[in-house]
């Protein structure tokens, strides 16, 4: 069940509230069950989630962690904490792999992955578990209650597609009485975010969707794009996905804050940041945090030690290596097949030589007046754009299709340029040059212009406005926006009948959108991991 669906919107939500708030109202034990309930028929509910297979996850891992609890033998809590990272890995990359047997192109195993016996959701519940048994394992949390640990896994907001939470964020929440008493702030908190991220799915992400669709599918049937349609599809992919994941990340946190539970922020405009390294740790934060606590800072401990000539070489081998081996492993942990690997491959490689190229020349640049905020914000984001266009990877279908696009991006299979720059460049002599149309074949109608047209709210929302919880900083709208977050703008959220009146806009300019035939609702790409 998708969160923006009227499904969900008009039947789903408003009978799981009313149901939580009112047995709220006599404990916080019943308001739990039901909590639980909601979530295993959210569950239950989706593309052929398998349930059992869910359910049997958390009892294990509980039970595992109780036996940690309960043992004193350090070396027979190792063997605990192994045992469950052996069966949670298992398990995910045994349902991973199982689409290398069955299919023989992403489209097909993005297929075959969502509509078998494959449960949604793997990928974040099975890590976030890990993470749970490690820290028992450090004593850096205690057992709870099965109730309270089966809804810090199960709560329905972050099941699917994250953010992957932390016991110690959630837990403490679900122990709170006053998390089950219903209070007008948090409703209208969550609803204001969920309204935010709900527009963006199907305003933003929908319409750069309709660009990269009509170029990719027509790869997909063998046509060979022109050097602006690779460009401008690479490019609207990325605004597609970005969307995607940020108006997901937005409406969990909303649906969870109507229910009085704050999630941590997982989408901050990557696109903002300065740096390569920072864009990645802003796409999917708490990915990328859960990396580098269980799995980067390990090993930098570990590659610290390698003895080399200078101290400073040690640090930069280390986090080279470390930075290196994560993000390959963050390709692969979308999907077990080489466009996955490609993409985590190019990424570790940019991400690294970025690095050292910043470490090598540190303190050889002159210093000069430094630019303008706006030309920092433009430069950035047009950089981190041009460098996640390699999100290709994502959506095209092989690694035919994969090679058609770049190398139509980098001209070799020729360069058609608008018949209005005929009369100023006809004298270049090259059988790669030709004066048909930017969109030779016809994938979007229109030019290039009818592509902007559709492009041009997406890049709007990304360069000039303030993100959601820019919006709403004052409110704490989600968990770690005080520290992520630097507000220096006027244009903040507050509770009033303006502000009303505004989000009642957003949604009927979302709903007109959402009865238009082009802007059919499509599934979150990242409910496929």
């Amino acid at each position: 069940m998708l969160f923006h669906t009227i499904n969900f919107i008009c039947m789903f939500l408003p009978i799981s509230l009313t149901g939580y708030y009112f047995l709220g109202r006599k404990g916080g034990l019943d308001a739990r069950v039901w909590l639980i309930v909601i979530s295993c028929l959210f569950y239950f509910l989706g593309t052929r989630a398998n349930l059992f297979l869910l359910l049997l996850s958390i009892c294990l891992n509980f039970c595992l962690g109780t036996c940690l609890e309960k043992n004193s033998d350090q070396k027979l809590r190792k063997i605990i904490l192994s045992l469950g990272i052996f069966l949670n890995l298992g398990i995910l990359i045994f349902y991973k792999s199982y689409s290398l047997f069955e299919v023989d192109s992403v489209a097909n195993y993005k297929t075959a992955f969502t509509d078998s016996f494959v449960p949604l959701g793997l990928s974040f519940f099975s890590l976030q578990q890990i993470a749970y048994l490690i820290d028992l394992y450090r004593k850096d949390i205690f057992k709870e209650t099965f109730l309270n640990y089966a809804l810090f896994v199960g709560f329905f907001p972050q099941l699917i597609a994250g953010p992957i939470v932390r016991f110690q964020e959630i837990v403490p929440q679900l122990k709170n009485p006053k998390t089950y008493v219903f209070q007008y702030e948090n409703l209208a908190i969550g609803l204001t975010i969920f309204i935010l991220g709900a527009s963006k799915k199907i305003i933003c992400s929908n319409r750069a969707g309709i660009v990269a669709n009509g170029i990719f599918n027509g790869v997909s049937q063998g046509a060979i794009p022109t050097m602006a349609e690779a460009w401008v599809g690479a490019f609207a992919f990325t605004l597609q996905l970005y969307f995607d994941f940020s108006s997901y990340s937005d409406m969990a946190v909303g649906v969870a804050r109507m229910f009085g539970i704050k999630l941590p922020i997982n989408f901050n405009s990557p696109f903002r940041a300065r740096g390569i390294m920072e864009g990645f740790t802003r796409w999917h934060i708490t990915l990328y945090r859960y990396f580098s606590d269980y799995l980067v800072r390990p090993l930098l401990s570990l590659l610290i030690k390698i003895p080399l000539k200078k101290k400073i070489s040690k640090t930069r081998f280390a986090v080279s290596v470390s930075t290196f081996i994560m993000l390959i492993l963050s390709g692969l942990w979308h999907g077990f097949s080489f466009n996955f690997f490609l993409w985590g491959l190019l990424n570790a490689t940019m991400a690294v030589g970025f690095y050292l190229w910043k470490e090598y020349t540190r303190g050889a640049s002159i210093k000069i007046k430094p630019p303008h905020p706006l030309v920092v914000r433009l430069k950035s984001g047009l950089l981190i754009a041009g460098i996640l266009c390699i999100g290709i990877c994502f959506r095209a279908q092989s690694l035919e299709e994969i090679k058609a696009i770049i190398l139509s991006m980098v001209g070799m299979n020729g360069i058609s340029l608008s018949p209005i720059f005929y009369d100023y460049l006809s004298w270049i002599n090259s059988s790669l040059i030709s004066f048909d149309g930017f969109f030779l074949n016809r994938f979007v109608a229109g030019e290039l212009m009818g592509c902007f047209r559709l492009l041009i709210i997406p890049i709007i929302v990304i360069l000039f406005m303030p993100n959601v919880y820019e919006f709403l900083y004052h409110y704490e709208p989600a968990l770690g926006t005080e520290r992520l977050l630097k507000i220096n703008q006027k244009l903040t959220w507050t509770p009033n009948k303006v502000w009303a009146f505004f989000m009642a806009l957003i949604s009927f300019i979302t709903i007109i959108y959402s009865f238009n035939a082009d802007y059919t609702i499509s599934m979150f790409e990242y409910f496929r991991f």
